[in-house]
């Protein structure tokens, strides 16, 4: 889980990661794991994803000020 104060900004190095979109109903969830000293963010499924399916997750990021 990404947690509060965190945010992952693809600008200046950016990877095929940012084709992933926002849902409310997402099919996969962004976890932080640790390998060696090495801080990595994967993308795990929630379910078998179809050929071709969009890859979702709930991005929980608002650009007001209140939390959600």
């Amino acid at each position: 889980m990404i947690t509060a104060g965190w945010v992952i900004d693809g600008r200046n190095f950016g990877s095929e990661a940012h084709f992933i979109n926002s849902s409310h109903e997402p099919n996969c969830v962004l976890e932080t794991w640790w390998v060696g000293n090495t801080l990595h963010v994967v993308v795990r499924t929630l379910r078998a994803l179809s050929a071709g399916e969009e890859i979702l997750v709930y991005y929980n990021f608002s650009t007001d000020d209140k939390q959600e």
